[in-house]
């Protein structure tokens, strides 16, 4: 007859605690393999994929959104992606004018260990530093140095820059210089047109205003539209052709309503053309404009 056994109360606690302990540690297993697979994959690289893609295409703006999208979406061992994704989104930055946030990212990528001795990185963050200062009107002596060494590899879009730097020092022809090689590579614009115009003006040169400012106004930038047709107004009544002048500042004056100094000449060219006639524009018309 076999024996029964008897399984002690403490044994079988043993076994419980055993059976608890087992699931326990599988729990964490799962929920540890799970936590692992949401933080390895992400849409991290989706859209940093995206991201390039934009890049690559010229949609700066859509690659800036994309790219920043990238670096928010958290990700398990993605450091050395984040770090050449920042690479894009700096140079996005750049190419789209804002320099602030090139530069900031440019600075982050200093603070590691894998880019703090990069000697591109470290250029492209003293060239938005310089590209900063001379955006917002400010100018220093290194500021040519590190746009001429730019050039130097090629980007040619510094010779905007040097001339709005030699435009600050008045070194006028070398502004005019910088610009025109600038033009020639990407065409003109009203703010260059309006420089050099204004420096041959002043240089009495007018047949040579004349032709920036033909050229200024036929490109499709017109942030300084206006400023060239008062040059190009200026340069009529200094030939004395007054008639002309008033004509073309009638319709200035239509245009662009409310401009004192637009008015003031008005006002002085109509007199000129009408002596006993009061004029349209009168001095206490500028001061009701002001004060409204």
């Amino acid at each position: 007859m076999k024996k029964k056994r008897v399984v002690s109360k403490r044994k079988r606690k043993k076994a419980a605690s055993l059976a608890i302990s087992v699931i326990l540690i599988s729990a964490v297993i799962i929920f540890g393999t799970v936590y692992f697979v949401e933080k390895s994959v992400s849409n991290k690289e989706k859209y940093r994929i995206s991201g390039i893609e934009s890049y690559e295409s010229g949609d700066y703006y859509e690659a800036i959104n994309l790219l920043s999208a990238s670096l928010d979406e958290s990700q398990l061992f993605s450091e050395d992606m984040d770090l050449d994704t920042k690479l894009y989104l700096a140079d996005s930055y750049m190419r789209t004018g804002n320099f602030t946030s090139a530069n900031t990212v440019y600075r982050s990528l200093l603070a590691t260990d894998q880019y703090k001795n990069d000697l591109t990185v470290q250029r492209y963050t003293r060239l938005t530093e310089a590209l900063i200062d001379v955006s917002g009107g400010s100018y220093y002596d290194e500021s040519i140095d590190i746009f001429e060494e730019e050039l130097e590899e090629g980007n040619t879009m510094m010779y905007l820059y040097l001339g709005l730097c030699y435009q600050m020092t008045e070194d006028y022809e070398k502004m005019v210089a910088m610009y025109d090689k600038y033009a020639d590579i990407y065409g003109m614009d009203s703010f260059m047109a309006y420089q050099i115009s204004t420096y041959y003006m002043d240089d009495d040169k007018n047949d040579m205003a004349l032709s920036y400012i033909n050229e200024g106004l036929s490109c499709d930038d017109t942030e300084y539209r206006d400023r060239l047709l008062f040059n190009e107004i200026v340069i009529y009544e200094k030939a004395g052709d007054y008639s002309t002048a008033l004509t073309k500042l009638e319709t200035l004056c239509t245009e662009y309503p409310d401009v004192e100094e637009y008015e003031k000449e008005y006002t002085y060219l109509y007199t000129r053309l009408n002596p006993d006639t009061v004029p349209v524009h009168t001095e206490s018309d500028a001061e009701e404009s002001s004060e409204g």
